[in-house]
């Protein structure tokens, strides 16, 4: 026998629906003709959700990260080196981060010069609610890497650990660095 075309159940007997002109079953064709009842089953389905949640625990499977320490996150070494050609002539990143977002698969954050943005103890700043970073002059090429590491953890590219999230950072920063330099040196 055949089965619905929305939920698949085996019936009987089915309807045409007129507004998707599908063979269905009384309660889908339901559904589809009152979407009053189609909330109203969504609201008491999350409930039993909700209800089984509280009294058990859901076991989730373990998150895999795309990488996994700071050094398997660092790029090649032309991504590297496009990233760096955002450099302005001012020290100031306007392009940076976009190659290095296009490999990673994310959004690129944008970096802005502002004194007021960045706390008084650093020299830049990642805000994760905005994914921009902020910083007080120009920065470096390892200030600017040591941010793009921060977008990753927010992306979740890399895992976040906040005991070691700016060892982690300074690490990938120091890596794609030499990984440049390593690229300069004539062999």
């Amino acid at each position: 026998m055949p089965g619905c075309e929305i939920c698949g159940n085996i019936q009987h007997r089915r309807v045409r629906n007129r507004s998707t002109d599908k063979l269905v079953c009384y309660s889908c064709n339901l559904l589809l003709n009152n979407p009053f009842w189609a909330v109203k089953d969504l609201r008491k389905a999350e409930s039993i959700i909700d209800k089984y949640s509280k009294e058990f625990k859901i076991k989730t499977p373990n998150i895999r990260y795309k990488f996994n320490s700071p050094f398997s996150a660092i790029p090649p070494v032309h991504v590297l080196e496009n990233a760096v050609y955002g450099l302005d002539v001012d020290g100031y990143y306007h392009e940076f981060s976009k190659p290095l977002a296009d490999f990673y698969g994310i959004e690129y954050p944008k970096y802005y010069k502002n004194k007021e943005k960045v706390p008084k103890n650093a020299i830049a700043c990642y805000y994760s609610s905005t994914n921009e970073v902020y910083s007080k002059d120009g920065i470096s090429q390892h200030t600017a890497f040591h941010e793009m590491w921060h977008a990753l953890e927010n992306f979740g590219i890399v895992p976040y650990d906040p005991k070691t999230s700016e060892r982690d950072a300074d690490r990938y920063a120091t890596g794609c660095v030499t990984r440049l330099e390593t690229k300069k040196r004539p062999t």
